[in-house]
C-alpha cells in the first residue's frame, strides 16, 4: 500500500513538471535492452 502511494506521487509530479514522458521512454529503453538480453544468441557456424 505504501509502495503504491508513492508511485502515485512521483507520477504526479513528473506530470507537472513535464518530465512524464522521457521518464517512460527511458523505462521503456531500459526494458528492450533487457530482453534483448535474454533473447538466445544466433551462432553462425
Amino acid at each position: 500500500e505504501q509502495r503504491k502511494l508513492e508511485l502515485a506521487e512521483k507520477y504526479l509530479a513528473l506530470k507537472k513538471t513535464g518530465r512524464l514522458e522521457r521518464f517512460l521512454g527511458r523505462k521503456r529503453k531500459r526494458n528492450a535492452e533487457k530482453d534483448r538480453g535474454r533473447l538466445p544468441q544466433n551462432k553462425s557456424q
